[in-house]
């Protein structure tokens, strides 16, 4: 089996790693996909780490798990095409995608982002997004539902974009430095905040978003 999970790990967290420690509680390895492009975001240089820099803080987490984990970047960033693909280089694996609940709504809405992409969506991308639905592994941070995995508490609030946003705030500012580095640390591992502030990553940041309602706003 292997756990495919999909995301900008813009820096990679400690949600980004609790999600991976559960994958490979199914799966015997965990392969961390970044995409090679993106539908919904634009990279910044200054506010946004690069694609090297990305990899290698998933290489950090996968000295520490042993092997287990893998990094790796994605050609292709619509799921249907990239399970077939995946498929095709692991043809003896049982392939098992891991999300959040905002990629889940992504995967759903797999027809519109053929569209855009210009490509037809046929009856057989329908049929792969149904089992895809079937086999994913959903982690309900801001929800929880059937099929999906229960995030704990201490980590729903956990995102690359408070991550960002604090470091951001922590060059900004330095008299308040004592607390930020505090609240970094219960965000992402100590050598992952090694990586981020050795590198000058985050100079700017958007601002952290704010839960009203259940909702991020």
């Amino acid at each position: 089996q292997l756990g495919l999970y999909l995301g900008s790990f813009d820096p990679l967290h400690l949600g980004h790693e609790w999600a991976a420690g559960r994958l490979l509680e199914r799966c015997g390895r965990v392969l961390l996909v970044v995409p090679g492009r993106h539908f919904d975001k634009s990279i910044r240089p200054g506010e946004n780490a690069s694609l090297a820099q990305r990899l290698a803080m998933i290489g950090r987490f996968a000295r520490r798990a042993g092997g287990l984990v893998l990094g790796g970047v994605a050609g292709e960033v619509l799921f249907v095409r990239l399970a077939a693909r995946a498929a095709a280089l692991f043809p003896r694996a049982g392939i098992t995608f891991g999300m959040g609940d905002d990629t889940y709504e992504r995967l759903l809405r797999s027809p519109e982002y053929f569209q855009r992409a210009g490509l037809a969506w046929t009856r057989t991308d329908a049929e792969s997004l149904a089992r895809l639905r079937e086999r994913a592994m959903v982690f309900g941070r801001r929800r929880d539902g059937a099929g999906r995995v229960t995030v704990p508490e201490d980590l729903r609030e956990v995102s690359s974009t408070r991550v960002r946003a604090v470091v951001a705030a922590l060059r900004g500012d330095p008299r308040h430095a004592a607390s930020r580095l505090q609240e970094l640390r219960t965000l992402v591992a100590p050598d992952i905040l090694e990586f981020v502030l050795r590198s000058g990553l985050y100079v700017r940041a958007e601002p952290v978003p704010v839960m009203l309602g259940g909702e991020r706003r």
